[in-house]
């Protein structure tokens, strides 16, 4: 008797193969079809379209492994920026699955405009370094002036405060180097690599650059910085092996992001699951 392959029974969504890495995966719009906006991803968007108004527009979104966050990180890029190719389809999206917040955020974005997406990918390295190679990305990318980028290579091995100078410079100029936007989305995928570099090198590494941004993000107006932070633990967690004072430095980082847990509920992983088959085997109801 033939042996009959496991691939002849289930096929999977293409896009539903792998990880998603933000920094590599903003070009594939195609990735958001089948997108499912869970009670939880709802709830992290709603926080953040709120933060538009009280201020709040520095996170952490904080889950386990495999959870979605990436995932999420993505649909928001798209979902902020009416520039991107997936723009169309996550504001489908957002408009089937919650009405209300897209009225909120259509009012928001007819105000202010898009937000441009800095996607940058933690690494063992400095905080610094994650962030300015995300920025040197969209440089080369966009039509900004030179100056930008020849000021951004002297500035990332300098101080904190320094390289805050020249975010502010970016931002406060995104407007006027970039039509119907008004501001800047920093998503920062993995954090924590970077968090457990720092912990390790704290003589390399200036984590107050954290509490800079995510203050300067608070007090935005006119040119919008959001900032999102992709973690799988908090703070408290990376900086567990450091002394009971640099710990305490860390929490007060910490304490000027507002935090989302992220992690579905078990019913909506299996949703979840069901839902990456093309021909799915049972129905959820």
């Amino acid at each position: 008797m033939p042996e009959s392959l496991l691939s002849e029974f289930i096929r999977i969504r293409s896009n539903r193969l792998r990880a998603v890495r933000i920094e590599d995966d903003l070009p594939n719009a195609h990735l958001l079809e089948g997108y499912t906006l869970t009670a939880q991803a709802l709830n992290a968007l709603e926080r953040i379209v709120d933060g538009f108004v009280n201020h709040a527009r520095a996170w952490t979104l904080t889950g386990p492994y495999g959870s979605g966050k990436s995932f999420f990180g993505l649909f928001l890029a798209h979902l902020l920026d009416q520039r991107r190719h997936g723009h169309a389809a996550a504001w489908e999206i957002i408009s089937r699955t919650s009405p209300l917040i897209a009225e909120q955020l259509q009012k928001t974005l007819g105000e202010r405009g898009s937000l441009l997406t800095v996607a940058v990918t933690g690494a063992r390295t400095t905080l610094q370094e994650c962030l300015a190679r995300g920025f040197l990305q969209v440089l080369e990318a966009e039509n900004f002036p030179n100056d930008l980028k020849q000021t951004l290579e002297s500035v990332s091995h300098g101080d904190s405060r320094t390289f805050l100078n020249w975010v502010k410079t970016f931002v406060s100029q995104t407007a006027q180097f970039r039509e119907k936007t008004s501001g800047v989305l920093i998503l920062f995928d993995e954090m924590g690599k970077a968090l457990e570099h720092a912990a390790s090198h704290p003589q390399e590494n200036d984590v107050y650059l954290l509490q800079e941004l995510a203050e300067f993000a608070s007090r935005s107006n006119s040119h919008l910085l959001v900032f999102l932070g992709i973690l799988h633990q908090s703070f408290e967690g990376y900086a567990a092996l450091l002394d009971r004072a640099t710990q305490r430095e860390w929490a007060k980082v910490q304490g000027r992001f507002e935090d989302i847990p992220y992690q579905e509920p078990p019913l909506q992983q299996i949703r979840l699951l069901a839902n990456a088959f093309e021909d799915p085997l049972i129905t959820l109801t």
